[in-house]
C-alpha cells in the first residue's frame, strides 16, 4: 500500500513587496507548491472555519507530507488521482506534527 498515491498541485501570488530604497510595491510572483499526496472524498454536509471566519463547505480532505511553507486561502488546487484530476480552491491548510492537511 502506498501511503501517498496521488499528486497535488498549487498555485498563488505572493504577497506585493515594499521596496525600502523607492517606497514602491512591486508585483506579487507567482508561487507553486507540488507534492505527492492522499485525497479523500469529505462526503456531504462538511465544513470547516474559513479564513474570514464563517463556516464553509469542503468535498476533499488530502494529506501530504510535512510542508514547510502554508499556501494561503484561495490558493488554486488541482490534485491528479490516477487518469482524473480535481481542481479547485483551498478552503485550510494546517500543517500538523507529521504531516499537512489541505481542505479543498
Amino acid at each position: 500500500m502506498v501511503r501517498y498515491p496521488h499528486t497535488i498541485d498549487l498555485f498563488w501570488k505572493s504577497e506585493p513587496v515594499k521596496s525600502e530604497s523607492t517606497g514602491t510595491y512591486g508585483a506579487p510572483s507567482p508561487l507553486t507548491l507540488n507534492s505527492v499526496c492522499h485525497a479523500k472524498p469529505a462526503g456531504e454536509g462538511k465544513q470547516i472555519m474559513g479564513a474570514d471566519g464563517n463556516m464553509t463547505g469542503f468535498s476533499f480532505e488530502v494529506f501530504l507530507p510535512l510542508q514547510s511553507v502554508i499556501a494561503p486561502f484561495g490558493a488554486d488546487v488541482t490534485v491528479n488521482i490516477g487518469a482524473e484530476n480535481i481542481s479547485g480552491r483551498l478552503k485550510r491548510m494546517h500543517n500538523y506534527q507529521t504531516f499537512s492537511k489541505i481542505w479543498l
